[in-house]
C-alpha cells in the first residue's frame, strides 16, 4: 500500500521544476537586459559622435578652416603654478578661432611655470609662460590674469598699459558690475599671418579673479574703459 507521503512527490517535483524554470528565466532575462543596456549605450555613443561630427561640419562651414587639437586646461590655473599633466588635456578647436601662440602638444607645457592665470577650458598659449609677463608692473595687492581678447570682450587692441578698466557680467536680462578697479598690464600682439585672437593681461584683486574668470568662461565678460574723471575717482577709492 503506497504511503501518504508518496502522494505529494509529484507536487514537490513540479515545484522544483517550476523553480528551475524560474531561475533560468531570471538568468536569461538578466543577460537580455545587459545586452539591451549595452546596445542602448552603443547607440547613444554613436548618436553623440554623430552630433559632434555634425557640429564640427557646421562650424567648418560657418567659420572655415580646419579643426586642430589644442592644449586646454582642466581647471583654473593660477599665476606661479607649475603645470602638471593632469592640469591639461587636448581639445578640438577651429583653427581660425585659435588664440595666437596656442600650444598643440602637452609636453610643451607640462613642467613649466605660469606667469599668468589661465581659466579652465582655455587654450594654453605662449603668453602664459612669457618671461616678459613676469616682469610686469603688477600693483601691490593685485594678481595678473590673462584672458583671450575677443570682440565680445569690448576693448580695443591698442590700449596703453596701466589703463583702468571696469568689468561687467552681461547676461540676457541683467548686467552686473564685477570690478571697477582693474588695470591693463599688457596686450599680446599678433602678426597678420597668425590666426586667432589676441591675449590681454589685466591686474585684478584676488577676490575678483573668480568672478572675472567665471564670467569670461561663460562668455559674459565685458571690459569697459571709464572716463578720466571716473578712473581718477576709482583709483582714489581703491587706494
Amino acid at each position: 500500500m503506497p504511503r501518504l507521503s508518496d502522494a505529494f512527490l509529484p507536487t514537490v517535483d513540479f515545484k522544483r521544476r517550476r523553480e528551475g524554470v524560474s531561475k533560468r528565466f531570471r538568468v536569461i532575462f538578466s543577460v537580455a537586459c545587459a545586452v539591451l543596456a549595452f546596445l542602448l549605450s552603443y547607440l547613444y555613443v554613436q548618436q553623440v559622435q554623430a552630433q559632434a561630427s555634425a557640429q564640427r561640419s557646421e562650424a567648418l562651414e560657418r567659420y572655415g578652416g580646419e579643426v586642430v587639437d589644442l592644449v586646454v586646461t582642466t581647471r583654473d590655473l593660477s599665476q606661479g603654478e607649475v603645470v602638471r599633466a593632469s592640469d591639461v588635456t587636448t581639445k578640438g578647436w577651429i583653427s581660425d578661432l585659435a588664440p595666437s601662440g596656442a600650444q598643440t602638444e602637452k609636453d610643451a607645457v607640462v613642467g613649466k611655470r605660469l606667469t599668468s592665470t589661465v581659466p579652465k577650458g582655455n587654450p594654453v598659449c605662449e603668453v602664459h609662460f612669457d618671461r616678459d609677463s613676469a616682469d610686469l608692473d603688477i600693483p601691490e595687492g593685485y594678481v595678473a590674469v590673462t584672458l583671450l581678447q575677443t570682440d565680445n570682450l569690448g576693448i580695443p587692441a591698442n590700449l596703453s598699459s596701466n589703463t583702468k578698466l571696469i568689468a561687467y557680467s552681461v547676461g540676457k536680462d541683467s548686467t552686473k558690475e564685477l570690478a571697477n578697479d582693474l588695470q591693463l598690464l599688457s596686450q599680446s600682439g599678433k602678426d597678420d599671418n597668425q590666426l586667432g585672437s589676441q591675449s590681454v593681461t589685466i591686474a585684478a584683486r584676488p577676490e575678483q579673479v573668480a568672478d572675472v574668470l567665471s564670467a569670461n568662461a561663460a562668455g559674459n565678460l565685458r571690459l569697459a574703459v571709464p572716463s578720466a574723471q571716473n578712473a581718477q575717482t576709482q583709483g582714489e577709492d581703491a587706494s
